[in-house]
């Protein structure tokens, strides 16, 4: 089927809109709700830091009044033998007996419970057992501050403010928490623990009244995720595993973030964050369905008018196109029909246009008029091209001669290479810029032992020059190869030792020469050579010299050893007795 141009481009339009309708709302869309989210995500955690400020600053505030408490020289003192003591008391018979310090104490702990609302009550332990208490207790039965989980945390962090887990009042529903710290002498010893018990009910209070969205609360955690306060009721001192279900290990372990849980058949989202100062945490559940349903009906609006501003534009755009190019195309089409069918190259098309469809009838206008021009052209060019090709073709004819012969050079020359390497007396080892072997010769593997295979790609230094003579270790830093390849440093060596296959030495002399490639380096390559037979010559060299010093010892004439410089080496012992010279000097002329 034959589509005209409007309604090719009308079609393209549709597409095209179908194609970016769908672009919008998959990418676009997607991108909305992330950004919403986050947005979302950002405003719960800026409350729950309120929280956390909140929490952090009263728990400050605490700390500080007990850390003054302590520093009270009256709760200071170490006169407590006559303070209260609990440890052996009996509930019928006990009878408070309080000396005028243990009241001074009572009253300066009592006065500061008065004044702070949130103080149950303000105490002290000591290492007797004595107890002291902002009021006295309800009941006096049988009580060792010693043995007390508030007491015992003190003692293990002295010098440190110290917090309880929080537990359920006794008398009310709101949540306790202890704060406690050691009393230490001027010598470091600790003689005593200071405490009081506080209540969170503002805190908590605030956090179960507070409602977030339509349905969404506020929950507070303590560092094992045991619930301090929620707005619903029986959830308190319940583990947080007990309620919700999900992913609840980020709860405990991350400082912030959130987490999908469900409680029965409603999904909800928690967003947490840890305390700074307690490690407990705050929180804020509210169902998945709102947050999701606020965030999509967002987006919806905003693809919504993108999609009517795509639909506008592309109505905006079809009758631009029907205008200013639709038509005068058209135009243009006619024009070069009735061209093609008659062959009137002088019949002009007319398009009054300034812009890129006016000259393209312009164009073409000038087009037609060369058309003649360039047949006669085309012949030539013809012509031309004919004599260019055949002179290609002797070109590559020469080119591949040239080639032929460098390659033939190039093959002997490797030939020639081989053959040195082959036939070397000397063994002769490359190496890249790592130390590894990347070429043996024959004599190589001959000497040491090692065929071809076992030596490319080993390091050389670990394979044959690892130890010294006698056995010690040869640091590679210290190895004149590695100098060479590492360093590009030329080296030459006349007596060092090469490591076999077989685990034996051979003594050799070596140079290493370093390899560049464009100035560059990139390797180096070690020859050397086999002197264990002229070692052998040196040694029996050296114990001829030594049997003739012992021959001539015996001579009773005096006698010397001369060279052929007429240099004395050697005279025995009759000379020495004669002239005081112990003998073994040698290099004196003569005369």
């Amino acid at each position: 089927m034959k589509l005209k141009l409007k309604n090719k481009v009308l079609l393209l339009y549709v597409v095209t809109g179908f194609c970016l309708a769908l672009l919008v709302t998959t990418l676009f869309s997607s991108k909305l709700k992330e950004e919403e989210f986050a947005a979302v995500y950002e405003g719960f955690q800026h409350r729950l830091d309120l929280v956390d400020f909140a929490l952090t600053t009263f728990f400050d505030g605490i700390e500080a009044d007990l850390g003054g408490l302590a520093l009270n020289d009256f709760v200071r003192s170490k006169n407590d033998q006559e303070f209260t003591n609990f440890t052996e008391a009996n509930a019928d018979t006990f009878q408070y007996s309080i000396g005028e310090l243990e009241q001074r104490i009572i009253d300066i702990l009592n006065d500061y419970r008065k004044t702070h609302r949130y103080v149950n009550s303000v105490y002290m332990g000591r290492e007797n057992g004595s107890f002291v208490r902002s009021h006295k207790r309800a009941k006096p039965t049988q009580y060792d501050p010693r043995e007390r989980p508030w007491y015992k945390l003190a003692m293990k962090n002295p010098g440190s403010v110290m917090r309880t887990a929080p537990y359920r009042s006794v008398t009310t529903p709101d949540v306790n928490v202890g704060i406690v710290t050691t009393l230490i002498d001027e010598s470091g010893q600790v003689y005593g623990v200071l405490g009081m018990d506080v209540t969170l009910a503002d805190l908590t209070t605030y956090i179960e009244t507070v409602r977030v969205g339509r349905n969404g609360y506020m929950v507070l955690l303590d560092e094992n995720g045991t619930v301090m306060a929620s707005a619903n009721k029986e959830d308190l001192f319940k583990s947080i595993s007990e309620i919700y279900e999900g992913d609840l290990g980020a709860v405990l372990q991350k400082n912030l973030g959130f987490t999908t849980v469900s409680g029965g058949a409603e999904k909800a989202y928690l967003f947490f964050r840890a305390s700074t100062k307690s490690k407990w945490r705050a929180g804020i559940v509210i169902p998945t369905v709102e947050i999701d349903g606020e965030i999509r009906r967002f987006v919806n609006r905003i693809v919504l008018a993108l999609l009517i501003s795509l639909a506008l534009l592309s109505a905006l755009t079809l009758a631009g196109l029907q205008k200013f190019v639709i038509k005068p195309l058209n135009k243009l089409s006619d024009g070069a029909e009735l061209i093609a069918r008659t062959g009137e190259l002088d019949h002009p098309i007319e398009i009054r246009s300034t812009d890129e469809i006016g000259h393209l009838a312009q164009s073409f206008n000038k087009m037609i008029d060369t058309v003649g021009r360039a047949e006669a052209s085309l012949k030539q060019s013809e012509a031309e091209l004919k004599k260019h090709r055949d002179h290609l073709e002797e070109l590559v004819e020469e080119r591949t001669a040239e080639l032929k012969n460098t390659q033939e050079q190039l093959t002997e020359a490797e030939e020639r290479s081989r053959m040195i390497l082959e036939f070397a007396a000397e063994g002769i080892v490359g190496v890249d810029l790592n130390g590894k072997i990347t070429f043996v010769n024959p004599a190589t593997t001959e000497m040491l032992g090692y065929s071809s295979e076992e030596s490319l790609g080993r390091s050389l230094h670990e394979l044959i020059h690892h130890s010294h003579a006698d056995g010690s270790p040869y640091p590679a830093e210290e190895c004149p190869m590695f100098k060479s390849y590492k360093y590009g440093a030329v080296n030459h060596v006349d007596d060092e030792v090469l490591w076999r296959k077989d685990g034996n030495s051979v003594a050799v002399q070596y140079s290493s020469t370093p390899i560049r490639k464009d100035g560059e380096l990139v390797g180096a390559v070690v020859t050397f050579s086999d002197i264990t037979e002229r070692k052998e010559a040196e040694e029996k060299i050296r114990n001829s010299e030594k049997r003739l010093a012992e021959i001539i010892d015996f001579l009773p004439d005096p006698t010397w050893v001369i060279d052929n410089d007429s240099k004395v080496v050697a005279w025995n012992k009759a000379i020495e007795r004669l002239t005081g010279i112990e003998s073994g000097r040698s290099g004196s002329d003569v005369g």
